[in-house]
């Protein structure tokens, strides 16, 4: 790859500005500033929240119960969507106060299909709607809603479970 000599680098971590002097070591002679993540700021905007009560009606799930949430990372690295029916499974019990789970495909997937697999297990799993895999693939972005949606799932899950996922 090249590297073309910048007047400065925008880095996401001490991690990774530590990684980019190694690596790169004529970048150290540059400012290069640790200005995390943005696309995570919305995490902290206060117009993308809800209350727990509205984001479980929402989804059909009981605010008092415990939240599991299960966010898929891409289906071309990894099939994880096996495993999240085995745990709905595991779920599957007469206690009332048993967690549920709410399970969040890779917006970029999303084709509606998920949800067949958890056909009988709906007391005590949803599938998130994140996209809409009809869209041409340029075309899919996150809406207000969905970015609401995004936030509430992260802010009132009790557990986040994923194997490859930006969402860790």
């Amino acid at each position: 790859r090249l590297f073309p000599d910048y007047d400065g680098y925008l880095v996401w971590s001490e991690h990774m500005r530590d990684q980019l002097h190694r690596y790169f070591p004529a970048s150290r002679k540059r400012p290069a500033e640790v200005v995390g993540a943005c696309q995570y700021d919305v995490l902290f905007d206060p117009q993308y929240r809800s209350t727990r009560e509205a984001f479980c009606e929402r989804h059909g799930l009981d605010p008092s119960r415990p939240i599991l949430l299960y966010a898929l990372g891409s289906p071309r690295f990894l099939n994880e969507s096996p495993g999240a029916v085995a745990l709905a499974r595991l779920l599957d019990t007469d206690n009332p106060e048993a967690a549920q789970l709410l399970v969040r495909p890779h917006p970029q997937f999303d084709d509606g299909a998920l949800a067949d697999a958890f056909i009988g297990l709906e007391h005590v799993a949803r599938v998130q709607r994140v996209g809409d895999a009809a869209d041409p693939f340029n075309r899919r972005a996150q809406d207000s809603a969905l970015i609401a949606d995004w936030v509430d799932s992260i802010r009132h899950a009790d557990v986040l479970i994923n194997t490859s996922s930006s969402m860790t």
